[in-house]
């Protein structure tokens, strides 16, 4: 009698551990089929659908690499790698921005570079955008009205490929104190790399000279600043030198 009760609280505690894995493995599953369901949804209302690309002035040449969105889920798309990918897909360009629309859309920025000046190489030229990348290169000038740019260091045509960046510190400084001296009205009609340091810019009848060692900046700033003053008092400069702690101007 004894013997038979023991077996049968045997089976009833055998029974309810079976139960409870039972009711356990079915919790397991019901979890996992509702986790890759979820997953799935989410893949499919979230894979990118659309990518629009914004025109803007001069933007009428084609993008590579668009299609490394194509059925893509948005959330694994990284927009500073994607648009770095398409910076480098694209030589043409000044810069890009991807930006992500949830939950399907993809909205590319492109910014179309303007050639602003000519880098005198060996046997030719590098036209430069103002971040010193390469939209061209030629055995001759292509654009008269092109600043070039004279680099006392020798440049060869083969030492950097279109869509590549003259990542030489003195060019960079250049380009962008020619940027801004454009911006402020003054024509520059050529400019002379003479050193690590000194960085010419010769307009129709004048010179300016800035320190590439100092704060470009500030020297612009001050550029700015006198030739508005000079200007509304109808004078011009022969001269202006910004290396020193005062520029030092000659008429």
């Amino acid at each position: 009698m004894r013997l038979k009760k023991s077996s049968m609280r045997f089976f009833l505690q055998s029974s309810r551990r079976v139960s409870r894995l039972m009711i356990r493995l079915l919790i397991l599953f019901l979890f996992i089929s509702f986790f890759f369901g979820l997953v799935g949804l989410l893949a499919t209302v979230f894979r990118v659908k659309k990518i629009a690309v914004e025109e803007g002035e001069s933007n009428d040449r084609k993008l590579t690499g668009l299609d490394i969105f194509e059925d893509k889920v948005i959330f694994f798309i990284n927009e500073k790698r994607a648009s770095d990918f398409l910076f480098d897909k694209n030589p043409q360009l000044e810069e890009i921005t991807v930006e992500k629309i949830f939950p399907d859309k993809i909205i590319v920025k492109p910014v179309i570079a303007k050639p602003i000046a000519s880098l005198r190489a060996d046997r030719g030229y590098f036209q430069l955008s103002a971040r010193a990348r390469v939209l061209s290169k030629s055995s001759k000038s292509l654009e008269d009205n092109l600043t070039q740019i004279n680099f006392y260091q020798t440049l060869y045509l083969d030492d950097f490929q279109v869509g590549e960046t003259v990542d030489f510190r003195e060019i960079i400084i250049a380009l962008k104190a020619l940027k801004k001296i454009n911006e402020i009205g003054v024509e520059v009609s050529s400019v002379d790399i003479e050193g690590i340091s000194v960085i010419v810019f010769n307009l129709k009848e004048a010179k300016l000279i800035f320190a590439s060692e100092k704060n470009l900046d500030e020297q612009l700033a001050k550029f700015e600043t006198i030739y508005k003053r000079l200007k509304i008092n109808g004078r011009f400069f022969r001269e202006l030198d910004f290396r020193f702690d005062k520029p030092i101007i000659k008429f």
